[in-house]
């Protein structure tokens, strides 16, 4: 069955924060960062529950699957809370947020990163790391 996949990945401009490109560990990152995902997280998951299939869990990358339909208005609040949860911190909205429609074979899982390899999964990971472009990714 088709399902929508949405990943986030943060790209700070600002050397003492450079590091968060590569952390995935959502306890290594500031708290005033971790507080901000947590809030955004939970506002998301709830806002959207009627179209989230696997909700967003506390990560460094945030990603989702969600129903066909809904992928690109959850890519764009995903993409806007971000952006202004960072400028609240006074940190550059620099944000990559990837999606795509595919087929995924198994959905019994909790978390987006526990998901098999399928072939959409691997494009929208290797498209969200292929590149340093701040916006949102169709593809």
């Amino acid at each position: 069955m088709e399902y929508g996949v949405i990943y986030q990945r943060l790209i700070p401009t600002e050397s003492y924060l450079s590091w968060i490109k590569y952390c995935y560990l959502y306890g290594a990152l500031p708290i005033l960062l971790q507080e901000g995902i947590k809030k955004m997280v939970t506002t998301i998951n709830e806002e959207y529950k009627d179209d989230i299939i696997v909700p967003m869990g506390l990560h460094a990358q945030l990603g989702c699957i969600v129903t066909p339909n809904s992928v690109n208005k959850i890519a764009e609040a995903l993409f806007g809370m971000y952006s202004v949860m960072l400028n609240s911190l006074d940190v550059q909205p620099n944000i990559r947020v990837v999606y795509s429609i595919g087929e995924i074979k198994n959905i019994n899982v909790d978390s987006i990163h526990q998901v098999a390899p399928d072939k959409i999964m691997v494009k929208v990971g290797r498209y969200l790391d292929s590149a340093d472009d701040i916006g949102i990714f169709k593809i």
